[in-house]
């Protein structure tokens, strides 16, 4: 975002920041055996449910949890090699990127803590097909309106509900971080960021799901937050933005939106708010023509 304060002597003052992002898509390690990597909160009933349901694909041979809660004890016993990993804090989605370094095989599988998948064997065989993109399953509306995810430079994929990834491809969600730095936006959206960051076309397959208590809680869920729908498209933006950049391209943008005011600080946050909830790579400069209200402090903030 660019702010311009014009003074009563017509003299600008700009201020600009700029993200510059440059990274070469991963390559891909053959692997077949897949590491299960879960994701857990304050659900932590439905672990077993979910372990007992991944214990009958033999292609899982590991399964991982990252408990974000430190309150939660999970004692988790199973035929299968099951690992609990604590977060002293709860990091949110970004806890399921950390959970897959700590993985021995090259295929991850992700899943949350409030649904059972019922096709995974469909997804694990899209992904052996295609390893080189994500496979993830979404269900409902999410599946009708998929095409609504899908830019030019790549499209997004919801892991919650089951997805399958080459473990290599975490290493641009590193480059993202060592050039940005870790804030709340990546801790909330970074399965929106690390998706849309691979710059690629991810098949989504319809998952057949089965949801677990808690599933729509509002204490818990993420959907349900009061500000979900302004995270996820300033995520979205933010992630074009470094596509963009990575090609080198650090103007033009797609979009510029101007909003000039003069003495219509009443209206002004609204109408930014408005933007803010655009999925787009777009820069806003907002021109303060001279006024005398609070034009200039809500600028700022």
């Amino acid at each position: 975002m660019r702010y311009i304060e014009r003074n009563r002597q017509g003299e600008n003052n700009a201020v600009s920041t700029n993200l510059d992002i440059q990274s070469e898509n991963p390559a891909w390690e053959n692997g077949y055996k897949v590491s299960a990597c879960l994701l857990s909160w304050k659900r932590p009933n439905n672990l077993s449910l979910i372990v007992n349901f991944l214990n009958n694909y033999s292609f899982i041979d590991e399964i991982i949890i990252w408990n974000n809660n430190p309150k939660a004890n999970l004692n988790l016993q199973h035929e299968k090699t099951v690992r609990v990993i604590n977060s002293k804090e709860n990091l949110i989605c970004y806890g399921r990127f950390l959970c897959a370094k700590e993985a021995r095989n090259d295929v991850i599988y992700f899943q949350d803590d409030d649904a059972i998948i019922e096709n995974i064997q469909e997804m694990y065989k899209y992904f052996m097909n295609n390893p080189s993109s994500i496979t993830h399953g979404i269900c409902g509306r999410h599946f009708s309106n998929r095409e609504r995810y899908k830019y030019s430079d790549g499209s997004l994929a919801l892991l919650g509900w089951g997805a399958f990834v080459a473990k290599t491809s975490i290493l641009l969600l590193d480059d993202y971080i060592r050039e940005n730095g870790i804030d709340h936006l990546l801790l909330r959206e970074a399965d929106k960021i690390f998706t849309l960051l691979q710059g690629k076309d991810h098949k989504t397959i319809e998952a057949k799901v089965r949801f677990l208590p808690g599933y729509a809680d509002r204490e818990i869920a993420l959907y349900r937050e009061n500000g979900h729908e302004q995270c996820k498209s300033l995520a979205i933006r933010r992630s074009l933005e470094a596509l963009r950049k990575r090609k080198s391209v650090v103007f033009p943008v797609k979009w510029n939106v101007v909003i000039t005011s003069c003495n219509y600080d009443k209206y002004l946050r609204e109408a930014i708010e408005s933007v803010l909830l655009s999925d787009a790579d777009y820069v806003i400069t907002l021109v303060n023509d001279a006024s005398v209200d609070d034009t200039h402090d809500i600028c700022k903030d």
